[in-house]
């Protein structure tokens, strides 16, 4: 039998409809429940499900020897890929997702030496989108490293490419 946490049941189970027969008891629970979903989420749920599918894609694509590049597209969903990518946390990047953040390009490009070949997610309403386009098959991260990429898969909210690196970037 699978143990559920009580915190789970709380939210899931409307225990004011016990008490209909109380308008006070009824309120009690209702506002209780409302005020502390965030608080009582006890099982933790990514907010895009196509990411199971993308974690599933990136476990076939990568190997031991590849790296992962993550543009963030949210807390949840971008360190679930990480988590369940079965690669080490060496072999991972993660892009700054934050409005203003800036691309750090050169731990990028010290990345992407070590392991010039892996795939890489990218958000399309990040500022590492907007800043680097991929011109035919390339992607040029500046003037010095350019990543030769091709398309796995796209949706709505992210592409995702193969990349291997063209140009060595001069570290």
């Amino acid at each position: 039998m699978t143990l559920i946490p009580l915190s789970y049941l709380w939210m899931k189970i409307p225990y004011e409809n016990l008490f209909k027969f109380s308008d006070t008891l009824n309120y009690v629970f209702a506002h209780i429940r409302e005020g502390s979903k965030d608080t009582f989420e006890a099982i933790p749920r990514i907010s895009n499900q196509n990411f199971v599918a993308h974690s599933d894609l990136f476990n076939r694509e990568l190997k031991k020897d590849r790296g992962l590049i993550l543009d963030f597209t949210s807390w949840d969903n971008t360190f679930y890929l990480a988590v369940n990518s079965n690669v080490s946390p060496k072999q991972i990047f993660i892009l700054d997702g934050s409005e203003k953040g800036e691309t750090d390009l050169e731990n990028l490009k010290e990345r992407i030496q070590k392991y010039p070949k892996g795939v890489f997610l990218i958000n399309h309403n990040s500022r590492f989108s907007k800043n680097h386009k991929i011109e035919g098959t390339s992607l040029f991260l500046d003037a010095t490293c350019e990543l030769k990429v091709s398309m796995i898969k796209k949706d709505k909210d992210v592409s995702i490419f193969r990349y291997e690196l063209k140009n060595l970037p001069r570290i």
